[in-house]
């Protein structure tokens, strides 16, 4: 009778860690982390409006990275979806006030990815 309780306590502690594995595989909400490809109008440089729209970029809260270039109008930024969203990352861009220079949006790409 002992060995029957060893045995069965035995295959209910390895079927509850083969589930909780498998639980701790799937990505959770809170473990996501999006890409944004953003293409931007309206720079007339690095050191000026590229380089003020990163670091605007990069003081926001839920920002892993915020990568911005002249050259190609373009800004990359990783970030935690439920710390931030991109209404507030295109917000930040467009507000960001270097002389009278006025940034637009042109187009906005969003890839989601699990947090490494």
């Amino acid at each position: 009778m002992r060995s029957l309780f060893f045995v069965l306590t035995a295959i209910f502690l390895v079927g509850c860690t083969s589930l909780r594995d498998k639980q701790a595989k799937q990505p959770q909400p809170d473990s996501l982390m999006a890409v944004a490809a953003i293409t931007i109008e309206g720079m007339a440089c690095q050191a000026g409006c590229a380089d003020a729209i990163q670091k605007n970029l990069q003081l926001l809260e839920g920002i892993d990275s915020a990568e911005v270039n002249y050259e190609n109008g373009e800004a990359l930024v990783v970030y935690i979806p439920t710390k931030t969203n991109p209404d507030i990352i295109q917000e930040t861009i467009t507000n960001t006030k270097v002389k009278d220079y006025v940034y637009l949006i042109k187009n906005i790409t969003i890839n989601t990815k699990p947090l490494e």
